[in-house]
């Protein structure tokens, strides 16, 4: 699979969550559901906290596997509060937000050039797309939060803004201190299915630094 589809297959847009109720506030063991504020059971309350405090995150890492049949492609998205890159193949690509828009710092066969792009061709910038998620979107198993299938559309949606007839199931989240750890889905295209892997580690812990690169 060609690199730039790769970028596409894994940058997912940020969604809105859903509209605020300001006028009613519910005790920290609480949710609003039907009217009325509703005790929740531990493991709710864990994945309620786990995706508001990986919603704030802005250093971590996400490594992407994506298996099918015999193949695995691997990737490595890397965020450091300022400094993002995309590591596959060996090569990596870097972005920075300047006071001018975004630079994307690109590998060369003697370097990095680097040319000014939209912020929106950043395939880190739209990594957080676990900002649009709901805890009532997932069913407990275990250590396990299973996504209702009428969400799976939620993610489905940008595949088939590429490809038209892709379809995304079985979609898995773990936990892990009390941040969203890991994410396992399937994409269908055309009967082909690609599994998808993606793990959040090394938060607060990222350290880059940019390349030196000539001008595009």
């Amino acid at each position: 699979m060609k690199r730039g589809l790769m970028l596409l297959l894994v940058a997912f847009l940020l969604m809105m969550a859903g509209c605020r109720r300001d006028e009613v506030v519910c005790d920290y063991d609480e949710a609003y559901v039907d009217g009325r504020c509703v005790e929740l059971t531990p493991d709710r309350l864990a994945l309620i906290h786990a995706i508001d405090d990986t919603k704030g995150l802005t250093n971590y890492r996400i490594e992407v596997i994506i298996r099918r049949g015999d193949g695995t492609y691997e990737m490595l998205l890397s965020l450091d509060d300022e400094i993002r890159s995309f590591a596959m193949d060996g090569k990596t690509d870097y972005f920075v937000t300047s006071s001018e828009g975004c630079l994307h710092y690109v590998p060369t066969s003697d370097g990095y050039m680097v040319e000014s792009v939209s912020c929106h061709d950043d395939p880190t910038d739209s990594y957080g797309f676990f900002h649009g998620f709901h805890s009532m979107w997932f069913a407990t198993v275990g250590d396990q939060y299973f996504m209702n299938i009428q969400h799976h559309a939620y993610v489905s949606a940008f595949f088939q803004n590429m490809l038209p007839d892709a379809t995304v199931t079985n979609f898995i989240l773990t936990l892990h201190d009390g941040y969203l750890h890991q994410f396992f889905f399937d994409v269908n295209v055309d009967g082909a299915i690609w599994q998808f892997e993606m793990t959040i580690s090394d938060i607060g812990q990222v350290s880059l630094v940019l390349p030196e690169g000539g001008a595009s």
